[in-house]
């Protein structure tokens, strides 16, 4: 029993429990846009999943009498007594969450992607159908037509199969909770698995049922099943045929002024759909078909029955099934249902012949026989309200004590999660404050140690700087011998530019060069060993160039040609046929005049890419620098028939000169074996 003061607050306290979530307020990867839709259950949102960039509804589990939202937007019971109720509901939803997650590609059933606890109630993720609902579509159409009731009950019951396979219902269908896309599919939404399991637990959840499409068990306590399911979507049908929504099953126990489908729309809808509407919408649970399967499977079997015939032969077996299903619908919604009563009058025959007193004697024994009959009624009834009050007392007292156990335990746990969250936190500033001195110790220990290491290295290189220069003055070294170390630099690969005898730039950067390669400190100073060193690798390479200069300064030029005798002229010899052109000969050279080696192919990349050369006096001047920077010069000599040889320079060059182009083998660094071309225009 709902006592006044809470009857009087549910209004405040429903407004309060609708108070949505704000926009762009943060659900996990999900950010809330606005509000679609609010119930006595909840509040369904428009929102973002930011990860996958789509739109999605998401439903809030809010029941408004049993919880309500404070203003840092966490959901609490409204009292310690209804907190079991709330959980029990949010467990449920979770539950249906779960379920309808686990359904993938169901026809007719809304999609759902996801679902999470926050703010201490739970969440629903589902697909986002823009259209409107069923509801809407009837409002302004009144019925549908064969093919779109074709649609509708196709695609509803392969998703109701699949679900009731799941184990799982729907309980709450009806023309509101369909929606229709732009091309008239149907999506069936908003289960009813948490309403269904509040049902009953307090007076005032005993109403929550939709009228027309809710079947009696939904207000008994008769087992529910597909058949469930079937009679509300039968009633949906039936509405969308009809135009009108069906009358409420309790009303259709007093009287029922439902008109059969195979009745009403007959002659615009096929027989076999309209039977299977019919079927649907028995009032006895047994009497309905008990799964999809076999509703679908249904066939009109001769001419229906009617209406009037069939509600004389139901109603006894209902008035029987009703006794023992324990209705407990409220009256508020369902109106009251009125039974005969336990003792009718029994009709007194008068018989011809008794006297005056007789008559008045009988009809006296009759007024005490219903007197007698209406004080043992009135005594029952008094004593079954006493038993009912004593109960709903001790139900309560227990409630209470239940409830103060309940809360006693709560607090004590609260209480330690505290306690434990408390440590927990002291415990994990610690841990950071200690690895944040460690941390910024390590770093400075590290700095330390670069800075120190730095310091020895430069420390170290200068002083190696400082003496290998005082060692190279100590050398004493002549022009003549610079220019001996930067001629042996060069042969060895680290071109100095020049051998002018001054240690520039270039020369110390060559040095350092040669010491790198030694594995030496790279001072661009040279020690006494490094330049004999140096000086005894180089000398054979270097005599060999400076006889090749010698031979060539020493070679006398070459006198004039005398100018030949002019010869008498012949007589013109007769033309000849002409002739295509014979490929270029060895011998066909011009001693003179620039090859470009643009054009030049290397077989290794070590080979590196020849420049120009210009060959003047039936030489020229081969410098081969590799791709690390070491260069080597040779003079090469061009023999009568274009060929050409040096063995004696470190590169063994080697070619031939035929017309424009020039082909030339070398051997570069490290042995390899390189060719390379060039041509002139």
């Amino acid at each position: 029993m709902v006592d006044d003061t809470e009857l009087t607050q549910a209004p405040r306290m429903a407004l309060d429990a609708l108070s949505p979530l704000p926009p762009e307020f943060r659900l996990g990867k999900y950010m809330i846009s606005d509000v679609v839709g609010q119930g006595g259950f909840g509040i369904t949102y428009r929102a973002r999943d930011i990860h996958l960039g789509r739109t999605v509804a998401i439903k809030e589990y809010l029941p408004v009498y049993f919880a309500a939202r404070r203003s840092d937007h966490f959901v609490l019971p409204r009292s310690t007594r209804m907190g079991d109720d709330f959980v029990v509901g949010r467990s449920r939803f979770l539950e249906e969450a779960r379920t309808l997650a686990s359904l993938e590609d169901v026809p007719g059933v809304v999609r759902v992607y996801d679902f999470l606890s926050a703010n201490g109630t739970a969440y629903m993720v589902m697909s986002f159908v823009r259209g409107e609902t069923l509801e809407q579509y009837l409002a302004r159409e009144k019925t549908l037509d064969q093919g779109e009731m074709r649609r509708l009950i196709d695609t509803l019951a392969e998703g109701l199969r699949r679900v009731h396979r799941a184990g799982f219902l729907h309980r709450d269908i009806k023309p509101a909770n369909i929606l229709m896309d732009a091309s008239g599919r149907p999506t069936l939404i908003d289960f009813g698995a948490a309403r269904e399991a509040l049902r009953g637990r307090t007076q005032r959840m005993t109403t929550i049922y939709t009228p027309g499409y809710a079947p009696l068990e939904q207000m008994t306590t008769a087992p529910q099943g597909p058949w469930t399911d079937i009679y509300a979507l039968a009633a949906t049908l039936h509405h969308c045929v009809t135009g009108v929504c069906p009358p409420d099953v309790l009303e259709r126990l007093v009287k029922d002024a439902l008109v059969p489908a195979s009745k009403a729309a007959r002659g615009r809808y096929d027989k076999a759909l309209l039977a299977a509407i019919d079927a649907g919408l028995k009032i006895n649970p047994e009497e309905r078909p008990q799964s999809i399967d076999q509703w679908q499977g249904l066939r009109p079997r001769g001419p229906a029955a009617k209406p009037a015939d069939a509600r004389k032969t139901r109603r006894p077996q209902l008035l029987a099934w009703l006794a023992g299903g324990a209705l407990v619908a409220s009256s508020a919604v369902a109106g009251a249902i009125f039974l005969p009563p336990l003792l009718a009058p029994t009709a007194v025959t008068p018989v011809a012949g008794i006297d005056a007193n007789e008559k008045a004697r009988a009809d006296a024994a009759e007024r005490q026989r219903r007197e007698a009959a209406e004080k043992s009624r009135a005594e029952a009834e008094a004593k079954a309200r006493r038993d009912a009050d004593e109960k709903a007392r001790a139900d309560a007292a227990e409630r209470q004590r239940r409830e103060a156990a309940e809360k006693s335990r709560a607090d004590a746990a609260e209480r330690e999660r505290g306690d434990v969250a408390e440590r927990a936190r002291r415990e994990a500033a610690e841990r950071a404050r200690q690895e944040a001195d460690e941390k910024a110790r390590a770093e400075a220990d590290a700095r330390a140690k670069r800075e120190a290491d730095d310091k020895a290295r430069q420390e170290a290189a200068d002083r190696a700087r400082q003496s290998a220069e005082a060692a190279e003055r100590a050398l004493q070294l002549t022009e003549a011998q610079r220019r001996r170390v930067q001629a042996a630099l060069t042969i060895k690969g680290f071109d100095t530019g020049g051998t002018d005898g001054s240690f520039g730039a270039r020369t110390r950067q060559m040095i350092g060069a040669y010491q790198l390669g030694r594995n030496e400190p790279q001072t661009g100073y040279l020690t006494a060993a490094q330049h004999a060193q140096l000086i005894r690798e180089t000398e054979e390479a270097y005599q060999r160039q400076e006889e090749e200069r010698r031979r060539e300064a020493a070679k006398p030029p070459e006198p004039p040609r005398a100018a030949e005798p002019s010869k008498p002229a012949e007589p013109p010899k007769p033309a000849e046929p002409p002739k295509t052109a014979d490929a270029p000969r060895k011998g066909d050279l011009n001693p003179m005049g620039p090859f470009d080696g643009r054009y030049n192919k290397s077989t290794f990349a070590s080979c590196g890419n020849m420049g120009g050369v210009t060959v003047t006096n039936s030489s020229f001047n081969f410098r081969w620098r590799q791709t690390m920077g070491r260069s080597l010069e040779c003079l090469v000599k061009i023999q009568a028939d274009g060929s050409f040889r040096n063995d004696s320079c470190e590169l063994k060059v080697s070619g031939q000169i035929t017309g424009n182009k020039l082909t030339m083998r070398f051997l570069a660094g490290g042995g390899y074996n390189c060719t390379a071309t060039a041509s002139r225009d």
